[in-house]
């Protein structure tokens, strides 16, 4: 592993073998444990399920053709305007126009772990980001 010999396997010399009464061929193996050890991934933590159900909405911009806002931007924006109740954010469509104007859709999963979120509550999160992102961004929020 990266240059280090952590095994070694191979048949006992008949020698050896005959030392001990052996006359069947006889395989062994040395591991470095330590070694191996070292280079193991860690073991995966459980975790429970939530308790409360996550709330999806979806918000899409349109970026003005040759406009340098990069999604990339966009995405971290999002997810730092959400706050503390975003869980994901995952970009799911990218629509180019005819006119050169791009499309950028993001869902966004919202939980938290001590309630269940109301409408009300996660609609005015979806609209201040979406309001934060059009202001700050200069892209236009596309709606259904």
């Amino acid at each position: 592993m990266d240059g280090e010999i952590v095994a070694e396997f191979g048949e006992v010399l008949a020698a050896a073998r005959a030392a001990y009464g052996i006359d069947a061929p006889v395989f062994a193996a040395v591991v470095a444990l330590d070694a191996l050890a070292a280079r193991a991934e860690p073991p995966p933590r459980h975790e429970p399920l939530p308790r409360f159900p996550a709330v999806q909405r979806d918000l899409a911009f349109v970026l003005a053709a040759g406009q340098a806002t990069s999604a990339a931007a966009l995405e971290a924006a999002l997810a730092a305007e959400a706050g503390p109740l975003l869980r994901h954010v995952t970009l799911f469509d990218v629509f180019r126009f005819p006119d050169g104007r791009t499309s950028l859709a993001w869902r966004l999963v919202f939980q938290a772990e001590d309630r269940t979120l109301t409408d009300d509550e996660v609609n005015a999160v979806q609209e201040r980001v979406a309001r934060r992102i059009t202001e700050r961004f200069g892209v236009t929020l596309r709606s259904a």
